[in-house]
């Protein structure tokens, strides 16, 4: 990078032996590096709605309201694999039920605020289905942190709810639950999209549901951290046709 910046001010271009070089020698103290200690990228950890249901509840019996409000958050993202901080920029007026042909009835909520659509080119919003036993008291929670507003912010007024606040609550309540991996705010996400691919839902729609590009290699990344091991995946299917056997 240094030869290239010093070859594009002098107005010239850089020999392609040299850089061929460089790049091969990057590659050599990489692998060098990589050999002395595993590295590998951290991520959130995933949880089923039954695992994370006592310790959401256990945040909504707390008194302090930023309590409340980050059980409300968590439960926003568990149940749409939204991210935390589209959950966050909800407003009250957006919020409206929908039921479909089959009576199936859903919580929809247009995103305001979304990390892969900041200028609002294209249409995104939040979909939770509404089951009569659905785990978390969704619809009364809403209600009570609106605190008889009909507009405006969901989560507006002191005290202020960030990502980071969320994950140090869910973090602090896991592990008075002795929970044995901790929560963060991208928890809900990742569980919603591993919980997908686990039902066999198909490529595309999550895809849809988790409003990413068609071309996205997300679903893969997840996959390859996730799902390793899961039925679906190859060493199983390999496994359940005696591949490994003789």
């Amino acid at each position: 990078m240094f030869v290239v910046a010093l070859d594009e001010k002098a107005a010239r271009p850089t020999p392609l032996g040299l850089l061929s070089k460089i790049n091969g020698w990057a590659r050599g103290m990489a692998r060098a590096l990589a050999s002395k200690k595993l590295v590998q990228p951290k991520q959130a950890c995933t949880f089923t709605l039954k695992e994370m249901r006592p310790l959401i509840l256990s945040l909504w019996r707390e008194p302090s309201v930023l309590s409340k409000k980050t059980a409300l958050a968590a439960a926003l993202c568990f149940l749409s694999g939204c991210r935390m901080k589209e959950a966050l920029g909800l407003y009250i007026e957006d919020f409206r039920k929908v039921t479909n042909d089959q009576g199936l009835t859903f919580l929809v909520c247009p995103l305001r605020v979304s990390k892969t659509n900041v200028f609002c080119t294209k249409r995104e919003e939040l979909i939770i289905p509404l089951p009569k036993n659905l785990v978390f008291p969704l619809l009364d929670m809403c209600r009570e942190i609106a605190n008889k507003k009909v507009a405006g912010l969901l989560f507006a007024g002191a005290p202020i709810l960030t990502t980071g606040k969320t994950s140090y609550h869910l973090g602090r309540v896991a592990k008075q639950l002795s929970f044995k991996n901790i929560p963060t705010g991208h928890s809900g996400r990742v569980s919603m999209l591993v919980r997908m691919l686990q039902e066999g839902i198909s490529e595309t729609n999550v895809k849809v549901h988790m409003r990413w590009k068609s071309d996205s290699s997300m679903i893969q990344y997840y996959r390859s951290n996730n799902l390793e091991t899961h039925a679906s995946a190859a060493p199983a299917q390999l496994l359940e046709k005696s591949f490994f056997s003789f």
